[in-house]
């Protein structure tokens, strides 16, 4: 599904939160209480950083094909 990026899942101790990084765009980050809960926000985050991005002419370090299968993936 999401072929194109890597979502790094990791849980921080010291937080006691579930953590997500996303390296191919920028290393975006978030986190949540439970896996689920991190994993929604990465999706929420995903996209808005993409219409963000989009919105101030900025590249995203993803090509059009890869760019097409994200959004259709998370929408």
């Amino acid at each position: 599904m999401l072929e194109d990026i890597t979502v790094m899942l990791n849980w921080d101790e010291e937080t006691q939160n579930w953590v997500t990084r996303i390296p191919e765009l920028n290393g975006i980050s978030t986190f949540g209480k439970t896996q689920e809960e991190a994993l929604n926000n990465t999706r929420e985050l995903i996209l808005g950083y993409l219409d963000s991005m989009q919105d101030l002419r900025l590249r995203v370090p993803l090509n059009a094909s890869q760019l097409r299968r994200l959004r259709a993936a998370l929408r």
